[in-house]
């Protein structure tokens, strides 16, 4: 079993927002990165949840994207590293407010 993650946004009226427009504003501002650690934090928790709550996603599996921008942080292989060793810990309700870094 094989589980892919995209991130939905939506705008102040409750229209989902394309990845094809936020992405690229979230790059150019340099939040991409606050949000793809958001991102990343959610999925290794949820699949961690799945795998442990449901017997026939045990060998589930997930995809997540990363983008250029993201590829060159420091702190990327860190960060996995980190979420990886404790994949039981409570994920986050929501993306952490943060400025460009």
């Amino acid at each position: 079993p094989f589980a892919e993650l995209t991130v939905r946004l939506r705008d102040a009226t409750g229209a989902i927002v394309p990845p094809n427009e936020f992405i690229p504003a979230a790059e150019e501002s340099h939040h991409i990165i606050t949000l793809g650690r958001w991102v990343l934090d959610q999925a290794v928790h949820q699949l961690a949840l799945w795998q442990r709550t449901s017997g026939q996603w045990a060998e589930l599996t997930m995809s997540v994207n990363l983008s250029p921008r993201q590829l060159h942080d420091p702190e990327l292989v860190p960060n996995l590293a980190r979420l990886l060793a404790h994949p039981a810990a409570r994920a986050q309700d929501g993306p952490p407010e943060s400025g460009a870094p």
